[in-house]
Formats: structure tokens, sequence, C-alpha cells
């Protein structure tokens, strides 16, 4: 190799090196937004696997409790800002022999609220008789972790008073015949 080839060779493997460092950030960034994203919908599908079992369990206890849930006795209509923990005032909190089976009902639906708050991020349920179909409509909605603002479409599924709320929750909705 002579002197001259020499000199045109010097820098160029620096240059390489430089743009093989920057294909290779930009790929493990592309990777990091990917772990990120599949973290995040992971979390997603752990909240509606759990929605979605809460409401069978509600459902099956309705369907159990038929003529109860006929009466309205499981109906909690309330809005999400506004459903809270049970009451410890509750007829037959106590689990007495004397309880009506509405009051039994009304004890399920407030100790069913109480597990949604405590297994979702600021869970909360609705529930509501339909006398026309004799269903129950069931919908659980909870806020997405770091929620700050309406997520578009997250409230599709949810009932008026809870996709009102701000931020949005997501819901499931569930359909139970009696």
């Amino acid at each position: 190799m002579n002197a001259a080839s020499a000199k045109q060779q010097r820098g160029s493997s620096l240059i390489e090196v430089l743009v093989a460092l920057l294909l290779s950030a930009i790929g493990l960034l592309g990777l990091a937004g990917a772990m990120a994203a599949s973290t995040t919908m992971a979390r997603l599908s752990e909240h509606r696997s759990q929605a979605m079992q809460l409401a069978v369990d509600l459902g099956e206890r309705m369907q159990a409790a038929a003529e109860a849930a006929r009466d309205g006795a499981f109906d909690d209509p309330r809005a999400f800002d506004d459903v809270g923990a049970a009451s410890d005032d509750l007829p037959c909190a106590d689990g007495g022999a004397l309880c009506t089976a509405a009051d039994r009902a009304a004890l399920e639906t407030a100790r069913w609220q109480d597990t949604l708050l405590r297994r979702l991020p600021q869970g909360a349920g609705h529930v509501v008789f339909d006398a026309g179909t004799d269903h129950v409509d069931v919908w659980v909605g909870w806020l997405e972790t770091g929620a700050q603002t309406a997520v578009p479409g997250a409230a599709a599924e949810c009932p008026e008073t809870f996709a009102a709320a701000r931020p949005a929750p997501r819901c499931i909705h569930l359909r139970v015949a009696l």
C-alpha cells in the first residue's frame, strides 16, 4: 500500500463505526418502545380478564336469586365517580337468619363493589335490571393506571353515567339472562 492510498482511507472506519452505532441505537429505541407497549397491553388484558370474571360472578349470583334480581335488589345505577366502598350499616351485614332475599342481594352487591375497588384500579360496577327483556345489564369500569385524560373510545362499552366521568373509564358489559 502506498502513502497516497493510506491518506485516502484515513477516518473512513470511524465514520462506519458511528453509522453502525446510530443504526443500533435506533433499533434499540424501537425495541424499548415495543416492550413498553407490550407491558401496557398485558396490563390492559389483565384488567379486562379480572373485570369479566367479576361480572360473571355477579351474574351467577343474580341467576341464583332471580326473583330478587327481577325486583331490582341487585340494581346499582350510580355514576362512576359515586361508587365507593360498601357501607358497614347495610341490612344483614352480620349474616343474620332474618335477612330477606333483597337484603342479601343488596349486601352481595355492596361486597361486589368492594371487590371491584380492590382488584381493579378505581374499579366500579353499574347494575340495572331490564324488565322488558328479563335481563340484567352489568358493567364493570376501571381507570387505566396513569390515565390523566380521556382515552379515545375507552368508554364505548360504558353506561352513560360512567362515560361522563373524566378521565373516562374503560368498561366491559355483560348481559345476564334470568
